[in-house]
């Protein structure tokens, strides 16, 4: 280390005389033209000394310049934690109209009018101020007295700087004497599929008992599910209530069918301690309840979840399963004209009657269209007979239609319709260019070239319009044996309630080519068109393809209704009795899901619940592994239709 004294350079001064430095500093002062000894020397070492420091320099400045991430340790996963509030949890005797709950981390607020939900509810939802580590509650209500009341905050709190939530959050406080402690949780699952719903479903309590009560008014209590489907309302008061679970389209907290989701309790829910069954028996009992089985809801189990406070807590348990109603009113849902010879009506719903039509300002003495009509009676096409009427742009037509009165009651309705049709122009051919021109239609149907036609397919043939005659001389299928086609046989029948449909049931061989070949004139339209030549080549699979699977249903009560699915698609469906085997036959290899429908009614579909008739849906069960359908083999599962739900 050098002194100070060894490296100042002095400033000029006349004569050789020795100044008194500052106090700090120790400083030598010589005459112009004279050199300090010590300098020199100083000098000298700084010489030798510098080319050790460049390369000291040099060594350390590569570590200096290298680009790297600067590290702050593990990410933080802890949500924030409350520290105190204002006033406190579970205060009891207040009518607060602000509150604040402070955390130990700043806060970030997500989508909290949404997340927020308060049972009580209020007419007017609390202001939510954030404040740094603060949330302001602001209530402008007034308060009910001797009522418990929650603030359900869901996941809307979270930290600032990870967004780690808090998850339903809730804060609590009494306007009586003491804070209530009755608790109902359970779960809500979808009932056809039995999967958790994916929104958010709302399980809402009601004190008015009456059936009605979810249409007009809302509830007492109010709380949501969880991502799992399961869902907890702690701090309710002793009581009785009507209990539901619905998917609240529009969050208006009310029951409006028939587009939205409920799930109802075979019976009341009782809170009184007396109610509640402390014996280790009683959960099995507990946990059936709400899933239609008769069993006493009031039978459940104090709640023991780790997560849940020390005192003492009744918790009622009660599972829902979710069902959209069938519309109960009928109307007319719409109609239209999409071709000039061609009128459709569609109901809302199936009827059991049918709809006519009457030409309004035209006198018509014979039958002028041929009614066709779907299954179930919801669809009706007309397609127009008499030419006259198809060359008219606009028609008012006296339609007759089924509907339901302000009674209930269905009536037939009878109203003026007015039909349009305007027809597309064609556009004209490019000088040069030849426009094609065609007088036959274009046979549709489920055989492509090169496509494969199952063993226990038909094949299908479709005309746009309805057909009139067919020409079987003018059909022909083949088989390919050897190099050359030859004919072979099918049977040739008209499709039950399409006009516009043939189908050709085939004796089919495996593993074959097959040629069809419909000339034209083979068929012919009411409208007297004649089809365009049609020539389609595919082929059928070996018979080892394919796989077999039988199934065996075990304690069944009722007949059952199978469903193959796939991809959450029905795309096999078989009706079974209370007994013996059902076989899929000429199954593609691959992984279904089997859906087993315990079906009441006998009437080989599933149904839906109905909330005011106290109708719970069709259970089903959901065999529990995927159903691995290999090639030339025979796959036997059973199904326990005791554990349907």
């Amino acid at each position: 280390m050098f002194r100070l004294s060894n490296i100042l350079t002095p400033a000029p001064c006349s004569g050789r005389k020795r100044i008194r430095p500052e106090v700090g500093i120790s400083a030598t002062f010589y005459e112009p033209g004279t050199t300090s000894p010590g300098l020199k020397k100083s000098f000298l070492r700084l010489t030798g000394i510098f080319p050790f420091l460049l390369l000291m320099v040099s060594f350390f400045l590569p570590n200096c310049a290298k680009v790297g991430t600067v590290t702050g340790g593990p990410k933080d996963t802890i949500p924030p934690v409350v520290l105190h509030s204002e006033p406190p949890f579970k205060a009891t005797g207040i009518h607060p109209k602000k509150i604040v709950i402070t955390f130990n981390e700043f806060l970030d607020l997500k989508n909290v009018q949404q997340e927020l939900l308060v049972s009580p509810p209020l007419h007017k939802q609390p202001e939510i101020k954030l404040k740094g580590k603060k949330i302001e509650i602001i209530i402008e209500d007034t308060l009910r007295e001797n009522t418990t009341y929650t603030l359900n905050f869901g996941n809307a709190i979270t930290d600032f700087t990870e967004n780690n939530p808090v998850p339903g959050f809730i804060y609590v406080f009494s306007t009586g004497s003491y804070v209530d402690s009755f608790t109902v949780k359970g779960s809500v699952i979808s009932s056809y599929d039995l999967k958790v719903p994916k929104e958010q479903v709302m399980v809402m309590l009601y004190e008015q008992l009456s059936d009605s009560a979810p249409y007009r008014l809302k509830p007492l209590y109010v709380g949501r599910t969880d991502k799992n489907g399961n869902f907890r309302i702690p701090f309710l008061k002793e009581g009785t209530y009507n209990i539901i679970a619905l998917a609240d389209a529009n969050n208006n907290l009310r029951y409006d069918p028939p587009d939205e989701m409920i799930g109802f309790d075979d019976s009341l829910l009782f809170l009184h301690p007396d109610s509640f069954r402390i014996q280790r028996e009683a959960i099995d009992s507990a946990r059936t309840v709400g899933s239609g089985s008769p069993v006493d809801s009031l039978k459940s189990i104090p709640d023991s979840s780790e997560s849940l406070p020390a005192e003492k807590e009744y918790a009622a348990v009660v599972h829902f399963r979710l069902f959209k109603e069938l519309p109960s009113a009928q109307y007319l849902k719409d109609y239209k004209r999409p071709e000039a010879c061609l009128l459709a009506v569609y109901l809302n719903i199936p009827s059991r009657d049918t709809v006519t039509l009457e030409p309004a300002d035209t006198i018509v003495n014979r039958p002028w269209y041929l009614p066709e009509m779907s299954q179930n009676l919801d669809t009706f096409l007309f397609w127009i007979t008499d030419s006259s009427l198809i060359r008219k742009q606009n028609l008012s037509l006296l339609a007759r239609f089924p509907e339901t009165d302000s009674t209930g009651n269905t009536i037939i309705r009878s109203d003026t319709l007015r039909f349009s049709f305007i027809p597309k122009t064609q556009s004209k051919p490019r000088k040069g260019e030849k426009q094609e021109q065609s007088s036959g239609f274009k046979l549709t149907g489920n055989a492509s070239p090169g496509k494969i036609i199952e063993l226990n397919e038909s094949l299908i043939l479709e005309a746009p319009h309805p057909i009139l005659g067919i020409d079987t001389s003018l059909i022909d299928l083949q088989i390919l044996k050897d190099t050359i086609f030859a004919p072979y046989p099918c049977k040739l029948k008209k499709q039950a309630g399409n006009f516009r449909k043939i189908q050709l049931d085939v004796p089919w061989v495996e593993n074959s080519t097959f040629q069809l070949v419909c000339l034209p004139g083979a068929i012919q339209t009411i409208y007297h068109q004649i089809n365009d030549t049609l020539k389609v080549r595919f082929k059928t699979r070996e018979a080892e393809y394919y796989g077999r699977l039988i199934v065996t249903a075990q304690n069944a009560t009722t007949p059952v209704v199978y469903e193959l699915i796939e991809n959450d698609k029905v795309v096999l469906r078989r009706n079974a009795g209370s007994a013996g085997n059902t076989v899929f036959e000429l199954l593609l290899p691959k992984k279904y899901k089997l859906r087993a429908i315990a079906d009441a009614n006998a009437n080989g579909i599933w149904d839906t619940g109905n909330y005011l008739k106290k109708i719970q849906p069709e259970k089903v069960v959901i065999y529990p592994s995927d159903v691995e359908v290999r090639s030339n083999w025979d796959l036997e599962i059973a199904v326990d239709m005791s554990e349907a739900r």
